[in-house]
């Protein structure tokens, strides 16, 4: 789904994906994520994001260190 369409389409963040712990995002064919702060907001208790087998040739590590949340980040094969 596309972020930047949600945060406008929902008042405040849906409680089931306030809840997920775990996502994986993998072999999407993502390049960036411009909108990790809204990422956030929809996922705030995120303890795993995979990131893996996509298209990811930079990523800004600053933009994911107030996730306090977060533990482990898997951006392998990128």
């Amino acid at each position: 789904f596309n972020l930047s369409t949600i945060e406008n389409s929902l008042i405040k963040p849906n409680i089931l994906f306030r809840k997920l712990t775990q996502l994986s995002l993998t072999a999407c064919s993502m390049a960036e994520m411009s909108s990790i702060e809204i990422f956030q907001q929809i996922f705030p208790n995120l303890e795993r994001l995979d990131l893996s087998e996509n298209r990811f040739e930079r990523f800004d590590f600053s933009l994911i260190s107030s996730w306090k949340k977060l533990k482990v980040l898997n951006l392998s094969k990128n």
